[in-house]
């Protein structure tokens, strides 16, 4: 028996950022391809991006799901305070703004940075955005 499926959920909200980003000339150039989910592998030095997706919520009406809203940290790391400026605001650049994005797994309608903030750590400098997935 076929159990009936949700269609267009954003459990795979991430997959599609990571293909943003490494999809980026700019970004690209900066980091490569070292653009990790949730946490860097130990021992990663040099300039890198690590993104998790902290929410996923459903708004429901009588008709059934109207909105999901995923909200996704993405930091950018670099032992270079200039540099993760730099990161960040090529990750701005790359996702900020109206999308139509529609795969197998999910849709996403718009990308939209809520907040930012910046931090030190250990030997490292890190730029952290929190952006607003529809």
């Amino acid at each position: 028996m076929i159990q009936n499926r949700k269609l267009d959920t954003k459990f795979f909200v991430c997959t599609e950022i990571r293909k943003m980003l490494l999809e980026d000339p700019e970004l690209n150039e900066l980091v490569g391809n070292h653009i990790y989910p949730i946490v860097a592998p130990e021992g990663t030095k040099g300039d890198y991006i690590v993104y998790v997706r902290d929410q996923y919520s459903i708004s429901r009406t009588k008709q059934g799901i109207y909105e999901q809203t995923c909200i996704v940290f993405i930091s950018c790391v670099s032992e270079s305070y200039d540099t993760s400026q730099k990161l960040a605001s090529s990750v701005f650049n790359c996702l900020d703004g109206r999308h139509k994005i529609t795969t197998e797994n999910l849709v996403i309608n718009s990308i939209e940075m809520l907040d930012s903030t910046e931090d030190y750590t250990g030997d490292v400098y890190i730029q952290t955005l929190e952006f607003s997935i529809k």
